[in-house]
Formats: C-alpha cells, structure tokens, sequence
C-alpha cells in the first residue's frame, strides 16, 4: 500500500501474481453472475474521477440499483458491488458480493470489515446506508438442467455487525492514513508466503531474497 501512493512507478507494466490474477477472475465472474438479480441495474463504466462523477449523478437522481458506484473521501478510494434504493426508508442498501460460501469475519478476509469501510467512505459523501448485506455462493446450491441465480446465491444481512464494529474500522482507517505518511519500511508481510500469494513488488521490497528460495 504504501508503495502503491509513493512510489506507482513500481506497479506500470508489472504483472499481477497468479494468486492476485485468480482472485480478481474469481471476483469478476461473481459480480458479472450476481449482478443479473437485478436486471434493471445500472452500471458504471467509467473509472477514477469520470466513475465517481457518474455515480453522484446516478445517486442524485435516486436511481434504484447501482453497479460499481464509485465513491472517493479522504484519499480512500471505494467501488460498490450494488447499492438499492430504498423508498420507505430514503437511503440506500450496501451489497458486497463474495465468491465464497459463507461470511468470513477473520482476517485477512473479514467481510464485516469491508462493508464498514465502504459504509464509511459512501456515508461521509452525505449518502444515507441504512442496510448491510454478503451475497455469498450457496454451497449446498446443485446445478439442474438450468442456472437458478435465487438457489446460487445466499443473502445474508449483517446490518448490526457493520454498525457495531465502524467505530473500529474508522480508526485503522486513521492509522493507514498516519502510516502512509511515515518513511519507508523494509520487506514486506507476504515473506513467508509462498510464490503465488506473494505480492507484486516482492523482488523490490526483498532484494536479498533469491528468485528460487526457501519462501517459494
């Protein structure tokens, strides 16, 4: 992260990992398969600040459902999986969709988390979030002659848990910021993982480490 803000010259013409390219496969195939539950959705195709130029316009005039809006506060930058509006209650309903089976709550995929983050960043842009909720894959879900996108996918509301726990996401979110503006570190966390979930500038950040070594 810190060196995605200070140093984006390391990450041009870099090639994703193979973990990162799966999980972004994974991610997209999932948004691409749930985003059909709402047929009349809008999507934002633009990205950066034509993305969230796009998305205010959508939200002022209240457009019920909203493919990757996109949202900026702070230097925090955020891209909503789908958003619903909600009439009777004047405010908007954060979706995250997930490709996995259930809700995971700890690190490093703590779900609850992400909505309170992007719950943080949607509410400081004066927009109004009176509902959480994963769309997670159902496991027990069995293909029949044809997809059922209602039987594929788990809805699960986590609206208290995302409250409960904001207070404490808006702090890291404080520390990252306070952390982004302190001078470089050495290494990197994913050290000992090994070569597919390492991270893209692992050679930059682990000189000393040999292409081949005991950290593949």
């Amino acid at each position: 992260l810190w060196l995605k803000k200070h140093k984006p010259e390391l990450f041009v013409d870099l090639e994703l990992s193979e973990f990162e390219q799966k999980k972004i496969e994974e991610g997209v195939i999932t948004d691409e398969v749930a985003q059909q539950l709402y047929p009349n959705g809008v999507l934002v195709n633009e990205v950066g600040a034509k993305g969230i130029s796009l998305t205010k316009e959508l939200i002022d005039a209240k457009t019920r459902t909203i493919f990757q809006a996109t949202f900026e506060w702070n230097d925090f930058f955020h891209i909503s999986d789908i958003l619903i509006y909600n009439d009777e209650l004047n405010g908007y309903e954060l979706y995250e969709v997930k490709g996995s089976n259930s809700v995971k709550r700890k690190p490093p995929y703590n779900y609850i988390n992400d909505l309170c983050f992007q719950k943080t960043i949607i509410e400081k842009n004066g927009i109004n979030i009176i509902k959480s909720v994963v769309i997670h894959l159902n496991g027990k879900y069995r293909f029949q002659d044809k997809l059922n996108l209602k039987a594929l996918f788990v809805h699960e509301d986590v609206t208290d848990e995302v409250i409960d726990s904001q207070g404490n996401v808006i702090q890291q979110m404080l520390d990252v910021k306070k952390y982004l503006s302190m001078p470089e570190e050495n290494g990197c966390e994913c050290l000992y993982r090994g070569r597919r979930g390492q991270c893209q500038t692992f050679q930059y950040s682990n000189p000393k480490v040999p292409e081949y070594s005991i950290y593949d």
